[in-house]
C-alpha cells in the first residue's frame, strides 16, 4: 500500500511490489517546471499562491539532501507537472474549500536524454489547495537515497478523487502558558500541511499572559507579556498568515473571553484611579493568602472580565480589532467562552457571585433587578456579554469589507462548549441558549469528555461541533502535576493509536450507543445527523508544562493519527478497506496459504496503520519537525513483523519515573526548586527537556506563584 499518510480516500494504483524496482526513475537532482492545461486560468492572487506552493515543495522534497555542491550535477531531472484547475479564485486558506485532487504519475522516455527517463505528473484540482495536497502526495513518492546520491521518483501511480471525510482537520496551540516563537509556530504549521489538515488555532490568550502587539491596547501588551521577547508583533503575526496560506493552513485566532483574562488587562484597576477593575479575581493573593487562587479559579492566576464595566468592553473591542486586522479578517474568530466562574460565597469556587472579588458585579444585578440567588442571573449577564461580543466582531468585519475590495466569505464565529456545574457554568444547558448562540452564527467546538457530552444534544439542535474531546485530543494529558505534587488533571497520555480511533469510537457511541452501558448519552444520532453535524477534529496542546523545547513532540506524531482518522476515516471507507484485503491477499499468497485474514473494521484497525506510522513519523523528523520516536532504534525487526502481518502486538512503552526513597516521602519538594533550576540549565545546553511549570511561575511563594508588577505606559 505504500507509505503514504494520510492515506488516500479515494481509488489509488501503485506499482505491484515486484514492479517496483522498474518503476522508480533515479535523478541526481531535481527540479519541477508546471504548465497549466486545459481552460485553466488564475487570479494574480492565485497565480502568486502556486508559486509560493511549488517553491515549498520544492523545499520538502530535497530537505533529506545535505551534500553541498562545490559544482551542480551536470544531469538535472525536471518534473513536469501539468496541473488542472477549476477555481482559479479561491486564494485564502479555509476549511470549506474544495481540498479535492487527482494525480496520475508517469514516465516518458527520452525527454532527458536518448537513454533516460522523465516524469511527467498531471494533477486535477478545484482550488490551489487541493493542489498542495497533491503536491503533499508527490512528496511521498519522492526519496533522496544518501548511499546513491539520486532522488528516486515513484512512476505508475494513480490518485483518483482524494478527498477528506470531514473539512476541519487541525491543531490548537496554547501560546499564552508558554510563548511559543515564531520559528516552532512554523514547524507546526508545516507538520499540519504534511499531514493534509487546514486548520491551526492559536489560543493567544489567558490569564497567564496575552503575548500579542495591541496597537489600539499597548498596554495590554506591556502588563501582559512575560518579556519584550515574548511578544508576537504586528509584523511576526502577518507573516505567519502568510506562511501559513502558502501550505493551506488557516490560522484561527482565538481571544478567550470573558473568563480566561486576567494578565494585561491589571493597568486598568481602582488603585490605577479607574471608576473599577477591568478584570476581577485577579489578584487573589491580596485577599485570603497564597492558595486563594484555588478558591475562585481552576489554576492560578486566575481572573475574569468585569461585566459591568463598559470600559472593559471597549477595551475588548479594541482587542478584537488590533487581532483581526493582524489576521487577515480570517472567515473565523474564536470568541473562547468557556469555564465561567460564577459560585457564591460558601461555594469551592467563586467568582462573580464572590462579595469581596465582584461586588461591582453584584451591584450591577442589583441596580437592575436581578437576584445574586438566581443562576439565571449570571446566565443573562453571561448571555448579554456574548450577545455584544458578537455584536462587535460583526460590526468589526462589516466595517473591513466596506473599506475592502475582497470580503471575508462564509464567516463563522467559533466559541467552546461543556458541561459545567453550579460554579462552572455550562452556557448550553439552557433552553433558550439558541437567543444567545444562535446555530447559523455559531460552532461549537466541544472539549467535555466523549462519554458524557453535549454533541449529540448539540448535533440535534442543527448546530456544527468541532470534536475536541479531553479524553482524546488533549495532547498535554499524562504530565506530572503543575500547582501540587500527584499528577496532572487530565489522565492518561493519549497514545496515537487512541487517537486514530477517534472518530470511530465516538460515531459508535453517539449513532449506535455502543459503550454506553449506563445510557449516558441519551440522545442518539443518525449516521446522516452525525456526519452533518460533526465538522471534524483538533488535537490540542495545553501549555502548562510545555514550551518551546517539547511543544512539537507533544503534537507529534500524535496528529498525524487524528489527521488520517480526519481525512481518510479508515473505519468506514470501503476503498481503504478493500486496499488492506488485497495486501493480505497477496501476503498470504507469498506464504502459501489460501486463506487471506479479513480485515476487520474495529478498533484495532490502528494496527493496519502501525507500519506507515512508524515511516511517517521518521519522515516527519527528517523534515526538522521534532516528532516523539515511538520505537528504538535496535527494533528494526518489530517493523519487518508487523509487515508480516504476524499479528504480534507492539511493545508498550511507558515512562516509570522512580521515586527518591526517603524516610520522609515529602523531601522531594525541598529539591523543586533546583530541579526548576536545573531544567532550564538543560534547556539552555540544547537538551529537550519538558517543561514543568508556565512561564509566568518562576517564584514560589508559599506553593502560590506571582507575577511581577510594573508601571502603565
Amino acid at each position: 500500500m505504500g507509505h503514504l499518510w494520510p492515506y488516500p480516500s479515494g481509488e489509488v494504483e501503485f506499482p505491484a511490489p515486484s514492479d517496483l524496482p522498474s518503476s522508480l526513475v533515479h535523478y541526481p537532482s531535481l527540479g519541477v517546471k508546471v504548465s497549466l492545461v486545459g481552460a485553466s486560468s488564475v487570479s494574480k492572487s492565485v497565480s502568486s499562491l502556486l508559486s509560493t506552493m511549488e517553491q515549498n515543495f520544492v523545499t520538502e522534497v530535497t530537505r533529506a539532501d545535505r551534500r553541498r555542491y562545490f559544482r551542480a550535477p551536470e544531469e538535472r531531472g525536471i518534473l513536469h507537472i501539468s496541473l488542472e484547475l477549476k477555481d482559479g479564485e479561491a486564494h485564502r486558506a479555509d476549511y470549506l474549500n474544495d481540498e479535492s485532487y487527482s494525480l496520475t504519475i508517469d514516465r516518458t522516455a527520452g525527454r532527458v536524454s536518448k537513454d533516460a527517463s522523465s516524469v511527467d505528473v498531471h494533477i486535477t484540482a478545484t482550488t490551489a489547495f487541493g493542489y498542495r495536497h497533491a503536491l503533499e502526495t508527490l512528496s511521498q513518492l519522492i526519496t533522496f537515497d544518501g548511499s546513491e546520491s539520486k532522488y528516486a521518483v515513484v512512476t505508475g501511480v494513480r490518485v483518483a478523487n482524494d478527498h477528506p471525510s470531514f473539512p476541519y482537520r487541525g491543531i490548537m496551540i496554547d501560546v499564552s502558558r508558554h510563548f511559543i516563537s515564531v520559528e516552532k509556530l512554523k514547524e507546526n504549521i508545516r507538520a499540519a500541511a504534511y499531514n493534509k489538515m487546514n486548520v491551526v488555532h492559536l489560543h493567544l490568550s489567558d490569564t497567564s499572559s496575552i503575548p500579542v502587539s495591541l496597537p489600539s491596547q499597548p498596554n495590554m501588551t506591556y502588563f501582559g507579556a512575560y518579556n519584550a521577547e515574548s511578544v508576537f508583533s504586528t509584523e511576526d503575526v502577518q507573516d505567519l498568515v502568510e506562511f501559513a496560506n502558502g501550505y493551506g493552513i488557516m490560522l484561527i485566532p482565538e481571544i478567550d473571553a470573558p473568563a480566561h483574562m486576567g494578565a494585561g488587562w491589571q493597568w486598568g484597576s481602582k488603585q490605577a484611579g479607574f471608576a473599577d477593575d477591568l478584570v476581577v479575581c485577579y489578584d487573589a493573593y491580596a485577599h485570603g493568602g497564597a492558595k486563594a487562587w484555588e478558591l475562585h479559579a481552576l489554576e492560578p492566576p486566575g481572573g475574569q472580565l468585569n461585566l459591568a464595566n463598559p470600559a472593559s468592553l471597549k477595551v475588548l473591542k479594541d482587542i478584537y480589532s488590533d487581532v483581526l486586522d493582524q489576521f487577515a479578517y480570517p472567515t473565523v474568530f474564536h470568541l473562547g467562552g468557556d469555564e465561567v466562574i460564577v459560585g457564591s460565597d460558601t461555594s469551592p469556587h467563586s467568582c462573580y457571585n464572590n462579595t469581596l472579588l465582584a461586588p461591582g458585579i453584584l451591584s450591577y444585578l442589583e441596580e437592575n433587578g436581578l437576584s445574586r440567588d438566581d443562576q439565571q442571573s449570571f446566565y443573562q449577564l453571561w448571555g448579554n456579554f456574548t450577545l455584544k461580543a458578537t455584536s462587535m466582531v460583526h460590526e468589526l468585519y462589516k466595517a473591513h469589507d466596506k473599506a475592502s475590495s475582497e470580503t471575508a466569505g462564509h464567516r463563522k464565529l467559533h466559541i467552546w462548549g461543556g458541561g459545567g456545574d453550579d460554579s462552572d457554568y455550562n452556557m448550553f444547558s439552557l433552553p433558550n441558549v439558541q437567543d444567545y448562540l444562535p446555530p447559523s452564527t455559531f460552532t461549537v467546538q466541544v472539549w467535555d469528555t466523549s462519554k458524557y457530552s453535549i454533541v449529540p444534544s448539540l448535533v440535534k439542535q442543527g448546530y456544527e461541533v468541532i470534536l475536541s474531546h479531553s479524553d482524546y485530543v488533549y495532547l498535554d494529558c499524562g504530565n506530572a502535576g503543575t500547582e501540587n505534587a500527584g499528577g496532572y488533571w487530565c489522565q492518561p497520555y493519549h497514545e496515537w493509536y487512541h487517537l486514530y480511533n477517534y472518530v470511530y469510537d465516538v460515531y459508535q457511541l453517539y449513532v449506535k450507543g455502543a459503550g454506553d452501558d449506563d445510557n449516558t448519552a441519551k440522545v442518539l444520532l443518525s449516521s446522516e445527523e452525525f456526519y452533518r453535524g460533526v465538522l471534524g477534529s483538533e488535537t490540542l496542546i495545553w501549555t502548562e508544562m510545555v514550551d518551546d523545547v517539547s511543544v512539537s513532540q507533544k503534537l507529534w506524531p500524535r496528529s498525524a493519527a487524528l489527521a488520517e482518522a480526519l481525512w481518510t476515516n479508515p473505519h468506514s471507507n470501503e476503498q481503504y478497506r478493500r486496499r488492506l484485503q488485497e495486501q493480505q491477499g497477496r501476503q498470504a499468497a507469498a506464504w502459501g496459504r489460501s486463506d487471506a485474514v479479513e480485515v476487520t473494521t474495529d478498533n484495532t484497525l490502528w494496527y493496519e496503520a502501525a507500519d506507515r506510522m512508524l515511516h511517517w513519523r521518521h519522515r516527519l523528523a527528517e523534515r526538522g519537525v521534532a516528532a516523539e520516536a515511538l520505537q528504538p532504534t535496535c527494533n528494526e525487526q518489530y517493523r519487518r513483523r508487523l509487515q508480516e502481518q504476524q499479528g504480534r502486538q507492539a511493545a508498550a512503552w511507558g515512562r516509570s519515573e522512580a521515586v527518591e526513597a526517603t524516610t520522609n516521602n515529602t523531601l522531594w519538594y525541598e529539591a523543586a526548586d533546583r530541579m526548576l533550576h536545573w531544567r532550564h540549565r538543560l534547556a539552555e545546553r540544547g537538551v529537550a527537556a519538558e517543561a514543568l511549570q508556565p512561564t509566568w511561575c518562576r517564584q514560589r511563594e508559599s506553593g502560590y506563584c506571582s507575577r511581577p508588577t510594573g508601571t502603565p505606559q
